[in-house]
């Protein structure tokens, strides 16, 4: 719009005109947490599976910094964690006092106040936000982080998920292609202490301070320490993992790799006993190789997947050995016994499925082998095969 020629005689005048801004509208929300035990970062509250409340004060401003009359809608949103109450509250005369209830916060959380609606045609959203101070949480260990049984609606899906790490022995299990297993030592062994961490490639090694330490140690090995780790937290295929991760090693001797837990026959046919075993390295004794199908559009051909029977049960786990030992074939085994077979459990949508690392993982896999044929092999590097893009059964 060109500005009218009053305007413009005024301003040949060296005029000026001066424009009045309502002093009375919304420019900033103050919140305030009316509660004692909201924790610091020195000292921080333990991470729950509780619902937690708290009393809040929402207070409008105007551009002064003072009590405005606003009166509208806020959203209201916390992070991280799961809000319980209501998503929204109204400002009356410029206030409102409530309670709001939150669950699986963790770090320092935040509520969030957000005047991000408007009202219809009569007042357009003017965006203004407000957050409250930290309410500082302990970070959930790796056990909290895997332990529900809803792959649909696990309380931290969605959520960027800091790992406890600091003063926890959180160390690599295992390293395969695009990823690798982590395991707490602290946390109960095989009860969801386990959690695969997917980094698309083979994951680096790095330091908090990023000092190149060793120049041949470019990529993470078996028993090193985690200073630190996050990343997406999401179930794929029904197996909990941590994708596109932050993470960081601790200098110094690697830790100890637990030997593997025995799964019993029975363990396979129970889905609670599984999920807390996800992401553990295991052994299975005294399982067959049966007969299965190999051909074009099985299992098999398509991800590798092979079946093991146990004799005293009649559910079955399943062994894919494509990338880690592509030298073995189980279609040339069938009937065949296996003393023991062992590797990284993993879930494709109720199927059971183990990862071995390399040969030495599957008995028969080096029987008749010579010394100097098992030196060739070398140390026991885990690997696993990318189980990206298996469809939901």
């Amino acid at each position: 719009m060109k500005p009218s020629p009053a305007l413009l005689a005024l301003a040949a005048l060296g005029c000026h005109t001066t424009v009045h801004v309502d002093a009375q509208v919304l420019s900033f929300l103050q919140v305030s947490v009316m509660e004692e035990l909201t924790g610091t970062e020195e000292a921080p509250n333990a991470f729950t599976d509780q619902p937690v409340s708290y009393r809040v004060k929402v207070e409008a401003l105007d551009r002064n910094a003072d009590p405005s009359p606003f009166r509208g809608t806020l959203s209201v949103k916390t992070q991280p964690g799961t809000l319980l109450s209501d998503d929204e509250i109204t400002l009356v005369e410029g206030a409102w006092e409530g309670d709001v209830t939150l669950q699986y916060p963790f770090g320092p959380t935040r509520i969030w106040f957000t005047d991000d609606q408007g009202d219809g045609e009569a007042r357009l959203p003017t965006f203004v936000s407000g957050t409250s101070d930290a309410l500082w949480y302990e970070l959930p260990t790796v056990a909290q982080v895997q332990a529900y049984d809803d792959h649909e609606k696990g309380p931290l899906l969605g959520e960027y998920t800091s790992v406890r790490c600091a003063d926890r022995r959180v160390m690599v299990l295992a390293v395969g292609e695009d990823g690798m297993w982590v395991t707490d030592l602290d946390d109960p062994r095989g009860d969801y202490n386990s959690l695969y961490v997917y980094t698309y490639n083979k994951p680096e090694y790095s330091t908090p301070e990023g000092d190149i330490v060793d120049e041949e140690l470019s990529f993470a090995e078996a028993g090193q320490r985690l200073a630190s780790l996050g990343g997406g937290n999401q179930e794929y295929l029904a197996t909990t993992q941590l994708a596109f991760p932050q993470y960081d090693f601790l200098e110094g001797d690697p830790l100890q790799v637990p030997d593997p837990i025995l799964l019993e026959p029975d363990d396979v046919c129970s889905n609670e006993i599984m999920e807390r075993l996800e992401g553990n390295l295991v052994r299975a004794e005294g399982v067959t190789i049966p007969e299965f199908d190999y051909g074009e559009g099985s299992d098999f051909y398509e991800y590798g997947q092979w079946p093991l029977a146990f004799e005293t049960s009649d559910c079955t786990l399943y062994a894919e050995t494509s990338v880690s030992v592509p030298e073995y074939a189980p279609s040339d085994h069938i009937g065949e016994h296996l003393d023991f077979i062992q590797g990284m459990l993993m879930e494709v949508w109720g199927k059971w499925i183990l990862l071995p690392r390399d040969a030495a993982d599957i008995s028969s896999a080096t029987r008749g082998r010579s010394s100097a044929s098992a030196q060739v092999l070398g140390p026991a590097r885990p690997r696993a095969r990318s189980h990206r893009g298996q469809p939901r059964e």
